[in-house]
């Protein structure tokens, strides 16, 4: 678990961009409460106000093959459609060489799944965003994308 001063104790490395200021979101999961969301918590760590972000990023770039990227606008576990953006301005910077794109869907939350899968909570324990109905929109254009992408279109 990581504590306040960004400590972690794993068996790797990493780097931890710790938050700037109060951290006003729940990271874990609440015990006896309601379902737990990190949003706020990480768009407090991606702050990047004392210059530790760039340390944090994942060379994207780097990688040797086409990207797909499908993210829900009401991802209420990590702010993935924002990170997405990210990514591809990142790809385009460097010029990236292979293929890549970047599906962003209004009303969806954080996990995508094919068709017909519920998503909004899981075992009521982390709170994923997106209403049933959007939610459901995204699961099948997003699993359309994924085909049509593997596919070379």
């Amino acid at each position: 678990m990581p504590t306040r001063n960004g400590t972690v104790q794993s068996a790797m490395a990493l780097t931890v961009t710790p938050a700037d200021g109060p951290v006003d979101g729940p990271l874990y999961i609440r015990l006896g409460g309601m379902p737990a969301g990190a949003r706020v918590t990480l768009r407090a760590c991606l702050r990047d106000t004392n210059g530790t972000q760039r340390d944090a990023f994942i060379p994207v770039e780097r990688t040797q093959g086409s990207m797909l990227l499908i993210s829900g606008d009401d991802d209420r576990m990590w702010p993935s459609a924002g990170m997405g953006d990210q990514i591809v301005e990142r790809l385009h910077a460097h010029r990236y060489p292979f293929r890549f794109r970047h599906c962003r869907y209004p009303g969806a939350g954080h996990l995508m799944r094919p068709p017909g899968v519920p998503t909004s909570v899981l075992s009521g324990a982390f709170e994923l965003g997106g209403t049933g109905p959007m939610q459901a929109r995204a699961n099948r254009a997003g699993w359309t994308e994924t085909l049509a992408f593997l596919g070379g279109r």
